[in-house]
């Protein structure tokens, strides 16, 4: 006699439930992914921005422009006190408007705020209080930024 191999009903249905107890346990961990991106993003861009702030303020002591307008890379960034406008900033950082629900410039163009999902930051230029101000990633809606 043949001995026949394979799983029988209760194997295969004993499997499937552990898988689906698995897949219970991981999905509230994955459901949430989209808040964490957002607020990913906007530490990044806020990060680009700090470095672009850097650049721009060597740039103005090296060529001694501390109002006016310097170039870096072909682009022209409007400098205050030697530091970056806000509405220059994103220019200089490389970091598209584009790639945020919002942008709102305003307070006579000295406040940068960045918008994506319940989290914002603002840049608030040195034409404001003589030295640029981050104010870091916080949440705009219901203070629900992660």
């Amino acid at each position: 006699m043949k001995k026949q191999s394979g799983f029988t009903l209760i194997e295969l249905v004993m499997v499937i439930v552990i898988l689906g107890l698995l897949a219970a346990v991981a999905l509230p961990k994955f459901a949430n992914l989209g808040a964490g991106a957002q607020y990913n993003k906007m530490i990044n861009a806020m990060s680009a921005m700090k470095t672009a702030e850097h650049i721009v303020r060597n740039t103005s002591i090296a060529t001694g422009v501390e109002n006016g307008t310097i170039t870096l890379e072909g682009t022209a960034i409007t400098v205050a006190n030697g530091y970056p406008t806000a509405d220059t900033i994103l220019a200089a950082s490389g970091v598209d408007s584009a790639d945020f629900e919002q942008d709102l410039l305003f307070l006579g163009n000295r406040v940068l705020i960045l918008w994506q999902g319940a989290c914002a930051f603002a840049y608030i230029d040195s034409r404001w209080s003589g030295r640029p101000q981050f104010i870091g990633v916080f949440g705009a809606v219901n203070n629900t930024c992660p």
